[in-house]
């Protein structure tokens, strides 16, 4: 069989998997994560309308993905999720133990900017 067959078989149980049509859906592998994720950062059409929400709790490059649309205009939010703990002994709804936190945006830029002021511009070294 030929590399390419394989290829397309393989993209054809991973649609099938999803339950996605062919038709209405493209299967593209990639490196990695951070591969995929820069490729849906660059791909998506981010506007002034969009909004990105993240977990504080994420692969570094979800942080590239936040760039991207923050540079087209886009507003993100980074989100904490809590799960609420049992209460002796007791069931707890999955659907209400979650609390949601928004927290405050910092880019990669102002991090940085930040550090320097904190330290005087000079390394610890």
């Amino acid at each position: 069989m030929a590399t390419s067959e394989i290829v397309r078989e393989a993209r054809q149980r991973v649609l099938d998997f999803c339950n996605a049509s062919m038709r209405d859906y493209k299967c593209i592998f990639t490196s990695g994560a951070t591969a995929a994720l820069k490729l849906v950062g660059e791909a998506f059409p981010w506007s002034s309308q969009s909004t990105f929400m993240y977990t504080m709790e994420n692969h570094n490059s979800v942080l590239g993905i936040r760039e991207y649309a923050l540079n087209k205009g886009a507003t993100a939010f980074a989100i904490d999720i809590e799960e609420a703990t049992n209460d002796g002994g007791g069931f707890i709804n999955p659907l209400s133990s979650i609390k949601v936190l928004q927290h405050p945006i910092q880019r990669r830029h102002d991090a940085m900017l930040q550090e320097e002021e904190t330290s005087g511009g000079a390394g610890w070294f």
